[in-house]
């Protein structure tokens, strides 16, 4: 997974052949396009050709646009070329909420299960979170999401952390983590014929991405562990060293659906069993989790 970031002002990024050109006054950087998986700007001072952001369009290479502490604030994502769109936009729109209640279900529950696994991995107490996981209901009206969240960030990063996107240090490098799990959901999302204005719990109006944001949900411990580790080593800014960090292990090979994948291979599979689900009106979606080779102790989930 290549993720290219602008973070210097006075870049120029144009298309030069089958190539992003990064140039500024004195360097020129050519990055084949069919190795880049997404753009993140993170610079007030760069300018972005009309002709690149059509080829990225039309090739879906999604481009992140970050504002203050390298907080997403848009992301360019082309309109698929799907000849399917049109008939899984009806099914997607055609679903009804009882059904949607039941995706939301299955998808919290495997967001704290994941949760719980990382909390075993630092062995921190993670058994009250299987009560919580298990008494999850349709749409978890109680939300349990919210109760599980509360004891796993503060056993995760101590009792004073709050999950705040507007705070730096610990909060920057999970905005950045979740950023790039984002892209790879919008990517993917669009790719499929689907809407990811129109989610299966998110609906906030002034955000364009409520289905990447619900799907991503199981994802998200992912990030967590590669925060927590940087965490434990002591945090600054958000390094370019560290971003790395962050995006290679984003990109680490995890057995899901029966075969090893990457990361983002998982995350194509994945949205394609949702629009199994749109389409047949039932649960049809896998979902990942945490790998014994990251965890490093067996994972048994009669323990967990």
């Amino acid at each position: 997974m290549q993720v290219l970031e602008i973070n210097r002002s006075g870049i120029l990024l144009s298309l030069y052949k089958g190539f992003i050109r990064v140039s500024g006054d004195d360097f020129v950087q050519d990055h084949p396009l069919d190795l880049v998986d997404c753009v993140i700007l993170n610079s007030y001072g760069a300018k972005v050709s009309n002709q690149l952001m059509i080829k990225l369009c039309e090739i879906n290479i999604p481009m992140l646009v970050c504002g203050k502490s390298a907080i997403p604030i848009g992301i360019l994502n082309g309109v698929a070329q799907n000849v399917n769109r049109k008939s899984r936009v009806e099914a997607q729109l055609g679903t009804s909420q009882a059904f949607l209640n039941r995706q939301w279900q299955a998808i919290v529950k495997a967001k704290i299960h994941n949760q719980m696994l990382l909390l075993k991995y630092i062995d921190a107490p993670y058994k009250d979170l299987k009560w919580l996981r298990d008494m999850v209901s349709s749409g978890d009206k109680e939300n349990r999401e919210a109760q599980a969240a509360r004891i796993y960030w503060a056993r995760l990063f101590g009792s004073a952390f709050r999950r705040n996107p507007d705070v730096e240090g610990i909060n920057a490098y999970l905005n950045y983590a979740y950023s790039i799990l984002r892209a790879g959901f919008c990517r993917y999302i669009v790719a499929k014929g689907l809407l990811p204005e129109i989610g299966i719990h998110h609906r906030n109006h002034m955000n364009p991405f409520c289905l990447a944001d619900d799907l991503m949900e199981p994802f998200r411990p992912f990030a967590d562990k590669v925060v927590y580790e940087l965490n434990q080593r002591g945090l600054a800014d958000l390094s370019p060293a560290d971003k790395k960090t962050i995006i290679s292990t984003l990109d680490s090979m995890i057995s899901y659906d029966g075969k090893i994948h990457h990361i983002q291979q998982c995350i194509a599979i994945y949205v394609q069993y949702m629009v199994n689900s749109y389409e047949q009106k039932k649960n049809t979606l896998n979902f990942p989790i945490l790998p014994p080779q990251w965890l490093q102790t067996d994972v048994d989930d009669g323990d967990v």
